[in-house]
């Protein structure tokens, strides 16, 4: 349904499954840790524990209960301190005794990156439909605001996440993390790598227009929808791919918006992480609040996952 009297974009009113949303929101807390764990434990141990020394806790466990720290947004002490207060959560998280908080922050640094990215793309499904891709910033300090900046000339710290997500019930296909002064451009090449070819549009914004990227695209047998600049020519340099977008603008410039602002999905994604889990990264050290980015998409990812089969469930 059209909503008029709002500009000349076309705002339409979706129906929502309240009655899954509101199964979700009341079970949220037990689908969080049994999907959490049932992924932990299909894929391999992140490494393999040694057999001198004390016991060591189970790799998974520890895992599972990371991502039970990020996703209630809590720190080493506090988890430590859950976990002894309710001891139902431990055995669920599959712990059988409390672990210290210096004992889970060491684990949190031995998390391998690419086990962390595997366990997404395990997670994730492929899509036969649109694709989009965008960045944003998570502060490194959790009260550094411009005023420092102007008063005593410092830059603000910041970490940059990248992330493709799929249109169709925006879930986080891929992610890249670097440090906050990294164009966006040449990052989309690493964002496609574990994409398979499909059709559909894959909509970026005006940062990531170069007809390097446009054959990125092309070659994954999508349709690149890139806003181009006020500067920009048709001229293709051997990209036949930039040719035709450009020709799209210039010729139908209401149906290329209409298939770019799909691209504005990514903000509510970005919108979903900043709010669950806030727009600031926890962890002091680099490592660590590049892992800590990866379990907040993987949670979000858990999140959309339970909410999706709900839904088909409902139907």
């Amino acid at each position: 349904m059209r909503r008029e009297g709002r500009g000349d974009r076309d705002w339409r009113r979706y129906e929502r499954d309240w009655r899954g949303y509101e199964r979700y929101r009341r079970d949220e807390v037990s689908l969080f840790l049994s999907k959490a764990r049932n992924l932990v434990e299909s894929s391999p141990a992140p490494w393999t524990p040694q057999k001198r020394g004390q016991p060591p806790y189970p790799p998974k466990a520890m895992v599972t209960l990371l991502l039970l720290k990020t996703w209630l947004g809590i720190d080493y002490r506090s988890i430590s301190a859950y976990l002894r207060t309710f001891p139902e959560q431990r055995i669920k998280v599959g712990l059988e005794e409390t672990s210290s908080h210096t004992t889970i922050r060491n684990h949190m640094l031995r998390i391998p990156e690419t086990y962390l990215r595997r366990l997404n793309t395990q997670l994730t499904k492929p899509t036969k439909r649109g694709l989009a891709a965008d960045s944003t910033g998570f502060s490194v300090l959790r009260y550094e605001t411009w005023l420092t900046i102007k008063g005593g000339g410092k830059r603000r710290g910041y970490v940059k996440l990248h992330i493709l997500i799929a249109l169709a019930n925006l879930a986080i296909l891929n992610q890249n993390i670097t440090r906050g002064t990294r164009h966006d451009s040449p990052i989309l090449k690493n964002l496609l790598k574990p994409i398979p070819e499909s059709v559909g549009d894959t909509c970026l914004n005006p940062a990531y227009l170069s007809r390097q990227n446009r054959n990125l695209v092309a070659m994954k047998g999508r349709t690149p929808i890139i806003k181009p600049k006020r500067n920009t020519i048709m001229r293709k340099h051997g990209s036949q791919a930039w040719r035709d977008m450009i020709t799209l603008w210039l010729e139908d410039q209401a149906t290329f918006l209409r298939r770019y602002h799909q691209r504005s999905k990514t903000e509510s994604v970005y919108r979903a992480l900043k709010r669950c889990y806030g727009n600031h990264l926890a962890s002091r050290k680099p490592a660590a609040q590049r892992r800590e980015l990866h379990l907040r998409t993987l949670n979000y990812n858990i999140g959309v996952a339970n909410l999706t089969t709900i839904r088909e469930e409902n139907r």
